[in-house]
């Protein structure tokens, strides 16, 4: 529910993009699994890029949504 209102301002779509995307840098540096099975590597290695993936989409949403009320404000 909360996230409905936020959807609609880019600024924030954008902050909680960036903050995936700090999730994700820290992840990939200091939650590597130390003496990690294949599978365990596999999954913390698709988490990471879940994480990615996230932040690259609702950053481009943001800035689309951002581009469309420029356009409509008519600056």
């Amino acid at each position: 529910m909360i996230f409905r209102y936020r959807l609609k301002d880019p600024k924030a779509m954008i902050r909680i993009g960036m903050m995936f995307l700090a999730i994700a840098l820290v992840g990939q540096r200091f939650f590597h699994p130390y003496f990690a099975t294949k599978a365990r590597d596999d999954f913390f290695d698709g988490l990471i890029g879940l994480l990615f993936g996230l932040s690259i989409g609702i950053n481009l949403m943001a800035a689309r949504l951002l581009a469309r009320q420029r356009r409509s404000s008519g600056c």
